[in-house]
């Protein structure tokens, strides 16, 4: 088992801490005076914002009520799509509905994922190696969701734009594993030499029907591809400060929402060389 130098990390392990109290203190003011009973949440859903509900990736459906002071009625009902969020239940209408106040909503990209085997020899050789990390991760929705890591040098272009893949390894998946491999394509920056700092950032990776189709079983209907052992290849720093490969493996359960200041949230056993 080989971890990531301390020394090369330090920086980004502050800026995770800041990254969070940022997340914490965006949603604190619209949960003040609330029931202290009522617990926040964080998850992954689809929002219909002219009906003004949610269907959460568990399964739930939420009707928003109310909104954070960070959210305007208009700003609302101008969404559809994928979102990533913070919620209150204020009322459970039966079953699996609830009322809800919507606290605040988080930046979330979506990407397609990539199958290797459908991948062009130039397309695997314009992946980039600069080193991105995951973080946290869960399976839900029809999506690979990840929190991301990598770093952008002080003096690059604030319109620069980094290049995140997720790609699937079919042949090195099985049954009951997935293989992903993480890449990006940055600034080229050097955390163990160059100025710069940490950038954390939520995707949504969808699973294409060619890899829900792998997992799909004609007489089974209960979602095994929300139950897999997911395994994940990045490129990262090792302890001499070069850019090394990792391996890491989170073993997810069907994900609907995690409280906002636990540690429930699916996390991966990281950095680790098997």
């Amino acid at each position: 088992m080989k971890f990531i130098n301390n020394k090369v990390v330090s920086f980004l392990r502050v800026a995770m801490v800041a990254a969070l109290a940022v997340v914490v203190a965006a949603c604190s003011a619209d949960l003040d005076g609330a029931d202290e009973n009522m617990n926040a949440y964080t998850a992954f859903g689809t929002i219909d914002g002219v009906a003004g509900t949610i269907s959460e990736d568990s399964g739930d459906l939420l009707y928003i009520t109310e909104l954070g002071a960070q959210l305007s009625e208009d700003e609302v009902k101008a969404l559809s799509g994928r979102i990533f969020y913070n919620y209150t239940v204020l009322k459970n209408r039966g079953g699996s509905t609830f009322d809800i106040r919507l606290n605040c909503i988080y930046p979330l990209h979506i990407e397609d994922m990539k199958m290797l085997s459908q991948m062009t020899e130039e397309e695997k050789k314009a992946l980039g190696t600069d080193p991105v990390s995951p973080v946290q991760a869960t399976v839900s929705g029809g999506y690979v969701n990840v929190q991301i890591c990598y770093v952008e040098g002080l003096n690059t272009p604030k319109d620069f734009v980094h290049d995140i893949d997720l790609i699937f390894d079919d042949a090195s998946s099985s049954d009951n594993t997935m293989a992903l491999m993480l890449r990006h394509k940055g600034d080229g920056t050097n955390a163990s030499t160059d100025k710069c700092e940490g950038i954390y950032e939520w995707v949504s990776f969808r699973l294409t029907e060619d890899i829900q189709d792998i997992y799909n079983r004609d007489d089974d209907d209960s979602g095994v591809i929300y139950n897999l052992y997911v395994v994940f290849n990045w490129y990262w720093w090792n302890e001499a400060g070069k850019v090394d490969e990792f391996v890491g493996s989170i073993e997810p359960t069907p994900y609907g929402s995690v409280y906002n200041e636990s540690d429930t949230t699916t996390t991966l056993r990281v950095p680790m060389l098997q």
